[in-house]
């Protein structure tokens, strides 16, 4: 067998952090003043990150941005909207030396605090998700001298379902469109939706929606408009080939809008800039050597231990969700907008399904007619817990759940005391298994025969503070299972200060 080697970027961290930024903004005297907040929501945009640290571990420091949208009514009663700014940094601690780093960002929960007409405090909890890959070099470097060698070395490799990172792409795109009819606008909303994610010889097609939401002012009256912009891109992706595994995210990071009188009609012009983000994984076996310790072949070896995160599935899809709860008061007599987000908060395995729970926010925005035909607008949110299922099949216990949600539609209507609120949340799931291993990285056999075993004598090894279990039993070609138990010990047992029958 000739010596085999292969470099592979094997995931080290697969991580969640949950870090808050806040800041607070003083309203310049243009802006109307605030006397009620109606719906703040918030969309995180990574920018920047810098990795520090040693060979045991690093430090990652990122930041980026978050774009606030701020519906209020003034002094006056009427219905205003604000965009805002703010930064945020946050730090982790991964893996050594990583080769590449990845951060998703998203907004937990977002509060804002009124402190004065024109002072307000805006609060975000983030969830960044990272994921940091280590180059590890995934080698069989033993040289057999016969065919019983040969098969020796095939009992020691084990293959795991591995995921290579190919490549990592990013690609911009510019949309414009036109609404007719529309009125002053005076809040706007965008969100990217994935529909369908497939690797082919050198790019990646993504299909997908940009969902436009507007708030405009037409001849005095607030109506609620949205417009649906299908998307088809193919990112290029040096090396990609068909059977590759992608996964894609749409990020609007800028809109623009404005309005135009056309015969007496006012439209509306929207310019909105997106990024494709696309990561292409190489499913592949990884074969590692390892154990070599436990053979009675004589050897010269060297070990290393790496992370290693073996796939199980991916799986995108969608769920609808349909509920009737009962109103928190009957002041809204008629629903202008709903302003959705969508949480996951618990990813489990139970037996052969995984399982995916969360949270959807519904924030309904409406007014009620006042007696001097005045309108009072008024805001409340509703939570719909939801649940996903997948079938993992045969599922070890070491199984990791990653979920991504998504509210792609979303209606509501009150009918008397209750109110109806349907939607569908697009789901990605990824489930792997995540261990430790110890492997060989270099052997050097040194007798094609077994050694032989004296059985005439009981050893009685006496370890020192410094011994391990795994250090022992290479050194007396066992097992690290075997002495556990021919001395009866258990994960928890100590070794220090004892003595260890070895056989």
């Amino acid at each position: 067998m000739a010596e085999q080697r292969r470099n592979s970027l094997v995931i080290g961290t697969d991580t969640v952090i949950y870090h808050d930024t806040s800041e607070e903004f003083s309203l310049p005297d243009y802006i109307p003043e605030v006397r009620r907040v109606l719906c703040v929501n918030a969309q995180a945009l990574p920018e920047s990150k810098y990795i520090s640290g040693g060979n045991e571990s690093s430090g990652l420091e990122f930041g980026g941005s978050i774009t606030y949208s701020l519906i209020y009514t003034d002094e006056d009663g009427n219905l205003s909207a604000l965009p805002l700014n703010s930064a945020y940094e946050a730090k982790a601690q991964i893996v050594a030396e990583p080769k590449r780093s990845f951060i998703d960002t998203t907004v937990d929960n977002t509060v804002c605090r009124v402190l004065g007409p024109r002072k307000i405090s805006l609060k975000a909890k983030l969830k960044s998700r990272i994921l940091a890959f280590c180059e590890a070099n995934l080698s069989e470097n033993i040289s057999p001298k016969s065919s019983a060698d040969e098969l020796y070395i095939e009992r020691l490799t084990k293959s795991y379902n591995g995921l290579d990172l190919l490549t990592y792409s990013q690609q911009g795109i510019k949309l414009s469109e036109k609404i007719e009819r529309a009125g002053k606008p005076l809040w706007c909303d965008a969100q990217g939706i994935v529909r369908d994610i497939k690797a082919q010889r050198g790019s990646v097609s993504v299909k997908g929606d940009v969902l436009v939401r507007c708030l405009v002012n037409r001849n005095g009256k607030i109506e609620a408009l949205e417009k649906q912009l299908s998307l088809y891109e193919e990112v290029e992706t040096e090396g990609s080939e068909s059977g590759d595994i992608a996964q894609a995210q749409i990020r609007c990071v800028s809109l623009s809008i404005s309005n135009e009188e056309v015969n007496n009609e006012e439209s509306l012009f929207f310019d909105l800039e997106c990024e494709i983000e696309c990561e292409v994984f190489k499913p592949l076996k990884i074969q590692v050597t390892e154990d070599a310790y436990s053979t009675k072949n004589e050897m010269l070896s060297e070990y290393k231990s790496t992370s290693l995160n073996s796939l199980l599935k991916v799986q995108n899809n969608s769920i609808s969700l349909s509920e009737g709860i009962k109103r928190k008061s009957k002041d809204i007599e008629e629903i202008i907008q709903i302003i959705p987000a969508t949480v996951v908060e618990k990813t489990e395995i139970k037996g052969s399904k995984g399982l995916v729970s969360g949270r959807l926010t519904a924030m309904i925005i409406g007014f009620r007619e006042l007696e001097n035909a005045e309108k009072e607008y008024l805001s409340e949110s509703y939570e719909l817990p939801f649940k996903y299922e997948l079938d993992l099949g045969k599922c070890p216990q070491s199984a990791v759940i990653r979920a991504l949600a998504q509210c792609t539609s979303m209606n509501a209507r009150y009918e008397k005391d209750m109110i109806y609120i349907n939607c569908e949340i697009g789901m990605g799931v990824t489930a792997y298994e995540q261990f430790e291993i110890k492997m060989l990285d270099k052997g050097t056999l040194l007798k094609d025969k077994e050694l032989k075993k004296d059985t005439s004598c009981l050893k009685i090894y006496f370890p020192n503070d410094k011994d391990t279990l795994w250090e022992i039993a290479k050194r007396y070609h066992t097992r690290v299972a075997t002495i556990k138990e021919e001395n009866a010990l258990d994960e928890d047992s100590s070794i220090a200060n004892s003595k260890l029958i070895i056989d």
